[in-house]
C-alpha cells in the first residue's frame, strides 16, 4: 500500500483535503479488506471512497482518501496511520497530516446609509471578525466611488487603520463622517471598506456603505394662551420645534411681523423635540381690529436655504369709544372777510379707532344761511363732503365760504358728521369751532376826529354840540339884557321907525315855482330799486341782497342765490 511520495497530508482549519492510496494485492490469494485510519486530531475526519475493497491477485485498486478540518481545529503536525485489514492479514501506512494556521476574517455592520451634515460629526461603525486559527493584524483601509467622490464632500477619519485579534474575536471599528461642502448627491456617496490579513495578503473582506447629506426639516407646534387682546397689550402662549430631518441640525427660532422678544438657538438630532419656549407678544398700537396673525419661522443652519413658518392667528379687539371716533378740527379759529368776498380754511378729519372708517361732514351753526359753503377734498377738484378712512389714516379738506350779506356780520360755525363704523351709525362733532368776521361797506362817520389827534365819538359829539349850542344862547340872552338897560330908548325909536318903513312897503307876492311834470318809470322783469337801506330785492328769487360797495344806480349785477342778471334803476321822487 502507497500513498503520497513525501508522505505528508497538508491542510488547514476549514479546509478539506483528498490523498489517494494505491494497494496491490501481492500475494497468492484474494483478499476482502477493510479500511480504518487513527491518529486524526480533533476536529478532523477521514472518508474513503471504497472502505472495503476485494483484491485478486496480482491486481492494484486506487482509494481516494478525503481529510476535512473544521474551522476551529489546532495547527500542527499529527501522525495517522492508515490500515487496510482481514481477518487473516492487515497491511497499514504512516503519513503525517499537517494542520497549518488558516486565515480568515469578516467585516460587517448593521447599517447600509448614514446621514451626514456641517453641524457635527456622524459616527459609522463596523465590526472585524478573525476567523482564522491564529493571531492576526488586519489592515483597514476605505475606497471611495470615482464618480461620487465621498471626498469631494465629507472629511472621513477611522478611528485605527489596523487591528490585532486572536481566533475567532471581534473588534469594532468607527469611522468619523462630518460634510465639508454642500452640494453632495441627495443618492448618496458609496464608500467601500476593505479589511486585509498580515498572515496572508490574499485573504480580505469587504463590505460598502453610503454617505447620504443630510436633508432639512422641522415642525413648529405653537401652543397660544391668551390669543386677544386690545392694541398695546399682549398675547402669549408657547412654542416646541421638532427636528423632522435626517440628520443632527442647529435651528434658530424667531417671530416674524410681531416683536414677542424670540430668539432661540438650539440643536436637535433627528426626530428630537426642544424644550418649551414661552413668547409674548405686544400688539401694535396702530393694529386694526379684527383677526390677525403672527409668523414662527424656523431656520436651519445645516442648509441655509431652509425655512419654515408657522403662522398663528389672534384677534385685536375693538379699542374705540362710540364719541371719541373721529378727532374734527379746524385749521383757523377765526376768519374775517368783505361783505362782498369769502374767505377759506382747512378741516382736519383723523380716524381714531382701529377700524375702517366712512360717513359725512356737515357744517351746522345757527347763522349758516349767512354764506354759501362748499367742501372739497385736498387734491381733488370735485366737491365732496364724503371720507373713507383706514385705521389713524387722516383727510383733509378746504373749506370754501362765500357771503351772501352786505352788511357786518358774525357768525360761529362747527363741524358735525354721521360715521360708520362696523356697519353701524355714530354721530361726531369738531374739537373747535371757526369764528367769521363780515366786514360791511363803510359807512358814515359815527364821530368827529379835530387836530391833534383828537377824536370824539357819537355821544361825545351830540353832547359837545348841545353844549355850544346851549352856551351860544345863554350868551345871546345876556348881550341882548344888557343891551335893553343901555338903550330902551334907541330902541323903541327904532322900532317905530321900523314900522312905518313896513307900512310903506308894498306887498310882494311870492314867486311861483314852475313845476314840471316828471312821467314814471315802470320796473321791467329783471329791474328793481334799492331800498332805503341801501339793499335791493331780487325780482326772480325775491332774496334781500347788498349790492357792490360804491354802486350808483343805474348798474348791474348777478344774484349770489340764482346767478340772475338784475339791473337795479334809479329810485324817482314825485
Amino acid at each position: 500500500m502507497s500513498g503520497p511520495l513525501d508522505g505528508r497530508i497538508s491542510t488547514k482549519p476549514g479546509e478539506s483535503v483528498d490523498v489517494q492510496l494505491s494497494i496491490i494485492n501481492t500475494g497468492t490469494m484474494d483478499l476482502d479488506l477493510t479500511a480504518s485510519v487513527a491518529g486524526l486530531p480533533t476536529g478532523a475526519d477521514a472518508t474513503f471512497s471504497s472502505t472495503e475493497v476485494d483484491l485478486d491477485t496480482g491486481i492494484t485498486s486506487t482509494v481516494t482518501m478525503s481529510v476535512s478540518m473544521i474551522s476551529t481545529a489546532q495547527s500542527g503536525s499529527y501522525p495517522l496511520n492508515i490500515t487496510y485489514s482481514s481477518v487473516e492479514f492487515s497491511q497499514s501506512l504512516s503519513l503525517e497530516l499537517q494542520v497549518a494556521d488558516s486565515v480568515g476574517l469578516t467585516v460587517n455592520s448593521i447599517n447600509n446609509n448614514i446621514a451626514a451634515g456641517p453641524i457635527s460629526e456622524v459616527i459609522y461603525t463596523f465590526e472585524v471578525t478573525n476567523l482564522g486559527s491564529a493571531s492576526d493584524t488586519f489592515f483597514v483601509a476605505l475606497d471611495f466611488d470615482e464618480n461620487n467622490n465621498a471626498s469631494s464632500w465629507f472629511d472621513t477619519t477611522l478611528s485605527t487603520s489596523s487591528i490585532n485579534l486572536d481566533p475567532s474575536s471581534t473588534q469594532a471599528v468607527t469611522i468619523s463622517i462630518r460634510e465639508r461642502v454642500a452640494g453632495a448627491p441627495t443618492s448618496g456617496c458609496d464608500v467601500g471598506i476593505i479589511v486585509t490579513s498580515s498572515n496572508d495578503d490574499t485573504v480580505s473582506s469587504a463590505i460598502g456603505f453610503k454617505i447620504i447629506p443630510i436633508q432639512a426639516s422641522a415642525q413648529i407646534t405653537v401652543l397660544s394662551g391668551d390669543d386677544s387682546a386690545k392694541p398695546g397689550e399682549a398675547i402669549s402662549g408657547d412654542v416646541v420645534v421638532t427636528n423632522t430631518g435626517t440628520g443632527e441640525d442647529q435651528f434658530l427660532l424667531t417671530t416674524i411681523g410681531e416683536d414677542c422678544g424670540l430668539s432661540e438657538i438650539f440643536t436637535l438630532s433627528a426626530g428630537a423635540s426642544s424644550q418649551v419656549f414661552s413668547w409674548s407678544c405686544t400688539i401694535d398700537s396702530g393694529a386694526s381690529a379684527g383677526s390677525s396673525s403672527l409668523t414662527f419661522r424656523v431656520t436651519s443652519n445645516a442648509r441655509s436655504n431652509y425655512v419654515v413658518e408657522e403662522v398663528e392667528s389672534f384677534t385685536v379687539e375693538e379699542n374705540w369709544d362710540n364719541d371719541d371716533i373721529l378727532e374734527i378740527s379746524f385749521k383757523d379759529e377765526s376768519l374775517s372777510m368783505a361783505s362782498s368776498g369769502g374767505s377759506s380754511t382747512t378741516i382736519t378729519v383723523k380716524n381714531k379707532a382701529n377700524a375702517p372708517v366712512n360717513g359725512n361732514l356737515f357744517i351746522i351753526g345757527n347763522d349758516t344761511s349767512l354764506f354759501d359753503i362748499i367742501l372739497t377734498p385736498v387734491n381733488s377738484e370735485t366737491p365732496s363732503d364724503e371720507f373713507t378712512l383706514a385705521n389713524g389714516q387722516s383727510a383733509e379738506f378746504e373749506i370754501l365760504i362765500n357771503s351772501r350779506v352786505s352788511e357786518s356780520e358774525s357768525a360761529l360755525l362747527s363741524i358735525s358728521a354721521t360715521v360708520v363704523i362696523g356697519g353701524v351709525g355714530y354721530p361726531a362733532e369738531s374739537n373747535n369751532e371757526l369764528v367769521i368776521m363780515i366786514d360791511g361797506p363803510e359807512l358814515p362817520p359815527n364821530g368827529v376826529e379835530l387836530p391833534f389827534g383828537v377824536v370824539l365819538d357819537e355821544q361825545q359829539s351830540i353832547s359837545a354840540m348841545v353844549g355850544g349850542w346851549v352856551f351860544a344862547i345863554l350868551l345871546l340872552v345876556l348881550m341882548n339884557f344888557l343891551r335893553k338897560r343901555r338903550k330902551i330908548a334907541s330902541v323903541k325909536a327904532t322900532i317905530e321907525e321900523a314900522g312905518e318903513q313896513e307900512e310903506s312897503k308894498p306887498d310882494k307876492k311870492p314867486k311861483k315855482k314852475e313845476e314840471k311834470t316828471i312821467k314814471a318809470h315802470k320796473l321791467q322783469s329783471n329791474e328793481c330799486r334799492m331800498t332805503p337801506d341801501n339793499k335791493v330785492i331780487c325780482p326772480f328769487c325775491e332774496a334781500k341782497l347788498g349790492v357792490p360797495r360804491g354802486s350808483i344806480p343805474p348798474f348791474k349785477f348777478s344774484c349770489p342765490q340764482c346767478d340772475k342778471k338784475i339791473r337795479v334803476v334809479e329810485n324817482q321822487k314825485f
